[in-house]
């Protein structure tokens, strides 16, 4: 088996004139939105190939150990 594809969807890659304030708060705030994460070592991409499946596990257990901040596009309802 070889190397397959990895394919990003990215819909709605557009602003109109009401989400500009609110794209400049989400790139201008100070938290950390997405946390960063190595790859698990050691795989190599022979590695990958042979086990796939391990890999995947591997990925998972190393982002379960990590703090993930909490975050959402939708501004918070003020009722």
């Amino acid at each position: 088996m070889g190397l397959g594809v990895m394919q990003v969807s990215v819909a709605h890659l557009h602003l109109y004139d009401s989400h500009f304030e609110m794209a400049e708060e989400f790139l201008f705030r100070s938290e950390m939105v997405c946390a960063s994460m190595p790859l698990p070592t050691p795989w190599s991409v022979e590695d990958i190939e042979a086990d796939p499946d391990g890999y995947v596990l591997a990925v998972r257990e190393e982002a379960s150990e990590r703090p993930w901040p909490k975050f959402s596009p939708k501004p918070e309802v003020v009722t």
